[in-house]
């Protein structure tokens, strides 16, 4: 939900306040920063616990892989391509949440419902840098160019 890019301004945690965030990219994301706020805002009134998820993408023992999850449709985009922007900001990462971990995570959060008012959880897996998506997908026999940014954007401009 928040941006890399603003943690090194500051650290997002469970006690920070949405209107920290400096920037939220994508109608999702946004949606996501309003609907916390808005639970927040009614605080005294609303017992609320707030669930903060990561990326979410399939499950992690389905052996049947969604085609259609943002992350396979970006290593499929990668892979049709056949190039990658080389000179990408070394501390890119997103935290991949498998669904089950995810759902798991807020079913036993939820049934403590005196411990879980007015708390906020990041229920999110660990960060994965963008070399070290490279590198799965080249030890999947994924071969990937390294290009400019440039190039990579009218490649993927061309591709349509």
């Amino acid at each position: 939900m928040f941006v890399s890019t603003d943690s090194s301004a500051i650290e997002f945690t469970e006690k920070s306040e949405i209107t920290a965030c400096l920037r939220v990219f994508g109608a999702y994301a946004q949606s996501k920063w309003v609907a916390e706020k808005m639970v927040t805002q009614y605080e005294p009134v609303l017992p609320e616990s707030v669930h903060r998820f990561g990326l979410l993408i399939p499950e992690r023992q389905s052996a049947e892989r969604a085609a259609r999850d943002w992350l396979s449709l970006f290593i499929q985009g990668l892979s049709a391509l056949g190039v990658y922007p080389s000179d990408y900001d070394a501390t890119l990462s997103m935290d991949f949440t498998p669904l089950d971990y995810a759902a798991k995570a807020m079913v036993l959060l939820s049934l403590d419902v005196v411990q879980a008012q007015r708390q906020i959880f990041h229920i999110c897996g660990r960060n994965v840098y963008f070399s070290e998506l490279l590198a799965a997908m080249r030890d999947e026999n994924i071969q990937l160019r390294g290009v400019s940014k440039e190039t990579f954007q009218a490649k993927a401009r061309a591709a349509g």
